[in-house]
């Protein structure tokens, strides 16, 4: 499976703008879809953008379950500090797509 690093610093780069409230909900998300977009390069698949937020991190998180998240009461903090994590040590930051 490919990890997709190239992407990584606009990742990082958009959820820092995210967790400092420079960069609104709706532009964070249309940011990973247009990533995801442009990995699909018009392609019909079922294929997804994931992420895995640093070494060791056992889950395997798509655009729409951070979209998720943010709207759950219960899991919107976690994504937040999972997304921080991610900027604090961006080489763990891994992108994939399948």
């Amino acid at each position: 499976m490919r990890n997709y690093k190239q992407y990584r610093p606009r990742v990082v780069e958009v959820f820092n703008s995210f967790l400092k409230g420079e960069t609104k909900e709706a532009d964070l998300i249309t940011t990973l879809s247009a990533i995801e977009l442009n990995l699909k390069q018009g392609v019909r698949t079922e294929k997804q953008l994931w992420f895995k937020f640093f070494k060791g991190d056992t889950g395997a998180t798509t655009v729409r379950e951070i979209h998720s998240d943010l709207h759950s009461s219960v899991n919107c903090n976690y994504i937040k500090e999972r997304m921080q994590l991610a900027i604090e040590n961006s080489k763990g930051l891994q992108i994939y797509y399948s």
